[in-house]
């Protein structure tokens, strides 16, 4: 996922004063509607790069007004709130551009310098899967998108994500007029009935652990099954970080065995044959070219990135590392019909053990089964990612993880 920064409100006099931006020239409306059930205050936080210069991370005002952030180790509110269950606002053209959406405390950001040559100071993401971070027992959650100019336009590429964790599942409706035709696209959730049928459907061990509720038992978050491996094997919402390695066992011992082969095409259409060797992935390109070596991972890093590369053109691996992940998390690399990780057509993903009822569950409950449940979701256009040119609205409707969020109220 992105890392980002904000400049403090506490800290705004003296950190934030004198370097505010211009009012962007073009703004987008945003109406965020809210029908989780809570009562009270909402806090919207937008943040991003600029598409002048991604170097440069801003965060944004109501009226679509950026400014630039500074360093800030203090958990500081960016944004702003409102206590409308319908509220309209403006976002400035951003690239890598996050919305955060939150109820009863603002999404608690710092900055920080990065580590690039030359520096850049940076927003570091609301860390809610971190039992001690100030966002933790916090109902919170985020769209991410990039609006850019586009020619004589402009473009909008907007998702909602389960990456990290799903504590407000969100409808997403994005409306244009690309080529001068009216549009709308939509994604995420269905509605209020599907968005309650998550947390149910997570009732059986160990996929129970990822639920993390309030102190009156109320659920307010669930973690990616990634996030709940890295807590203590003692901590409520650790989940078995030795989940796959049945299934990995499985798939190295299958295609190291003599004439078991599995192939992937490369995103320029290179064939690769992909074996295991020496207890490694290798994917060999029929254009010549040196072959891709990966690693064998861990479950972990299965969720994080597929596999670890070992040796291999640099480019040419993250195209490769996205269709090992989506095979492995979608339980389809032992697919005996094509034995081929980037088909399609005919493969029907979750349909064989190991589970992943985390990603399972919210692609079901998803429109047109769309969904972000881990970095490479998007292989064979199964992400919730929308976008068109020419847009002229966005609107998000914030719906309940439970029915026990309308006995929450914000003061």
């Amino acid at each position: 996922m992105r890392t980002w920064v904000f400049c403090s409100a506490a800290a705004a006099a003296l950190a934030c004063a004198g370097i505010p931006q211009a009012a962007d020239a073009q703004t987008l409306p945003v109406t965020i509607i809210n029908k989780t059930g809570i009562k009270g205050k909402m806090y919207i936080t937008v943040l991003g790069r600029s598409p002048q210069n991604p170097a440069i991370h801003i965060y944004s005002d109501a009226n679509g007004n950026t400014r630039q952030f500074t360093v800030n180790p203090t958990p500081t509110d960016y944004g702003f709130s409102t206590t409308a269950l319908s509220y309209t606002f403006k976002i400035p053209q951003i690239n890598s551009g996050r919305i955060y959406v939150s109820f009863c405390a603002p999404a608690w950001t710092t900055a920080s310098q990065t580590g690039d040559t030359p520096p850049q100071i940076a927003p570091n993401t609301p860390a809610t899967w971190v039992p001690t971070n100030k966002n933790f027992n916090t109902v919170l959650d985020f769209a991410e998108f990039d609006w850019v100019p586009s020619g004589s336009t402009t473009s909008m590429d907007i998702d909602t994500t389960q990456v990290d964790a799903l504590s407000i599942p969100m409808t997403l409706s994005l409306s244009g007029t690309p080529g001068g035709r009216a549009t709308t696209f939509t994604s995420g959730f269905k509605d209020q009935t599907t968005s309650t049928k998550v947390v149910p459907a997570l009732a059986s061990a160990p996929w129970n652990k990822l639920v993390v509720y309030d102190t009156r038992k109320r659920p307010i978050r669930i973690l990616v099954p990634e996030k709940a491996m890295a807590l203590p094997s003692s901590h409520p919402n650790y989940f078995p970080n030795n989940y796959l390695s049945s299934y990995i066992g499985q798939v190295f011992s299958k295609f190291a065995t003599p004439g078991q082969t599995f192939t992937i095409t490369g995103d320029d259409g290179t064939l690769y044959s992909g074996k295991i060797q020496n207890n490694q992935i290798v994917l060999k390109p029929n254009n010549g070219n040196p072959a891709n070596v990966f690693g064998k991972p861990s479950t972990v890093y299965v969720w994080q990135n597929g596999a670890p590369p070992v040796s291999g053109p640099a480019a040419t691996a993250p195209q490769l590392q996205k269709y090992i992940q989506a095979a492995f998390l979608r339980s389809t690399f032992l697919n005996t019909t094509t034995n081929s990780l980037s088909t399609c057509q005919g493969v029907v993903p979750y349909s064989l053990p190991p589970q992943n009822l985390y990603s399972s569950t919210i692609h079901a409950l998803s429109i047109n089964q769309g969904a972000y449940t881990f970095p490479y979701d998007d292989v064979c256009a199964r992400s919730s990612n929308i976008s068109l040119t020419s847009p002229t609205s966005v609107t998000l409707t914030l719906l309940p993880l439970s029915t026990s969020m309308s006995s929450m109220t914000c003061n």
